[in-house]
């Protein structure tokens, strides 16, 4: 019987042709060689699941796995389920890493038990331009847990999954999976539920991960309401346990109350977009449901918004104004859409 790999790669795939060649080229030209590659074709209607099968007859590194749509987490839960590796490294179909990514992690440590090892990253935009972020090398023990979330802004700064490795023990163990009832935001819960039991989160100063951005998209165009609420409410509760598990200091809470209000103001605005656009009537009922709430509370004396627009909106959040508030989501959304269709028309003009 052949040993289990150290590392298991997983990498789910929903129509990835373009990109898919440049990413499992990058993978399989790394520095080590002790992994294995785990592809799951959530089913894809271009030329993917043929791509997929070309590469694992190449290699017996790679596994393809075929299964109806499900989403990314129901991907990447299946990616779980089939790995055998100690450790679990994610990288999305459309991304791609240099040869030094995986031996990376274990700079600081060659067994890293128990713990988070996160690196920096690249993105990289539509117009070739790039953005580096880099860390120093630094181990934070649980005693000092509570900078992570404030210092580094964990939630806000490195809220994804791609660019860490976990330790597959802690997530077998726990039972630690995807949510897929979330649709946007899910690595934030997943990365949550695994913090719970980590003993030290790592920082390692190489940046070889690179993440494709698309511009012009909306993050929240294509996410309902109800999938928006239960990020916004599971986070929310997930934090709180850390909070008293770890005996954070209070400045996380106070960071975490000025912060985590933008998931439900993400939420509430995914009532205006399609396909999940709701009626009038349905939207006031809804903002004034959270108006009625210990929501109102968080967002009037805690939340501190990042933009303009969300700025205006704390100003008309109230029991009071619901119809105002309900204008005002409505033509900022709309505003939002033309800018952004203009500005993608005068890009085009110009090629």
């Amino acid at each position: 019987m052949l040993a289990a790999p150290k590392i298991s790669v997983i990498v789910p795939v929903y129509n990835a042709a373009d990109f898919l060649n440049k990413c499992l080229n990058s993978i399989l030209s790394q520095t080590v060689t002790d992994f294995e590659i785990l592809l799951i074709n959530d089913g894809s209607t271009d030329q993917s699941g043929r791509i997929c099968e070309h590469y694992a007859a190449v290699t017996s590194k790679i596994k393809v796995f075929h299964q109806k749509n499900g989403g990314v987490s129901a991907a990447r839960n299946k990616g779980i389920a089939a790995s055998c590796g100690r450790y679990i490294v994610f990288i999305d179909a459309d991304d791609y890493v240099e040869a030094h990514f995986l031996e990376a992690f274990f700079y600081l440590d060659a067994n890293p038990t128990n713990a988070l090892v996160q690196q920096g990253f690249v993105r990289e935009y539509q117009d070739g331009t790039m953005r580096k972020t880099t860390f120093s090398n630094k181990v934070y023990l649980q005693g000092e847990f509570s900078a992570l979330f404030v210092e580094m802004k964990l939630i806000r700064r490195l809220p994804f999954i791609c660019s860490k490795l976990f330790d597959a023990e802690v997530i077998r163990k726990h039972h630690i999976r995807f949510n897929t009832a979330i649709t946007y935001g899910e690595d934030l819960v997943f990365l949550l539920d695994c913090f719970l039991h980590l003993e030290k989160f790592m920082l390692i100063d190489q940046s070889p991960y690179h993440y494709l951005r698309v511009e012009g998209s909306s993050t929240y165009n294509s996410h309902s309401y109800e999938s928006g609420l239960q990020r916004f409410n599971t986070v929310k509760a997930q934090l709180e346990t850390l909070f008293h598990h770890f005996q954070l200091a209070p400045a996380v809470r106070k960071y975490n109350n000025s912060y985590i209000p933008n998931y439900l103001v993400k939420a509430l605005k995914s009532l205006y977009s399609s396909p999940h656009k709701k009626s009038r009537k349905e939207r006031i009922k809804i903002l004034k449901k959270h108006a009625q709430s210990a929501d109102l509370q968080l967002i009037k004396n805690d939340y501190v918004p990042l933009t303009l627009s969300n700025k205006y909106f704390k100003i008309l959040f109230s029991p009071h104004s619901m119809l105002l508030c309900d204008v005002y989501l409505n033509l900022s959304l709309r505003y939002r859409q033309v800018k952004q269709q203009s500005t993608a028309f005068f890009k085009k003009q110009e090629t």
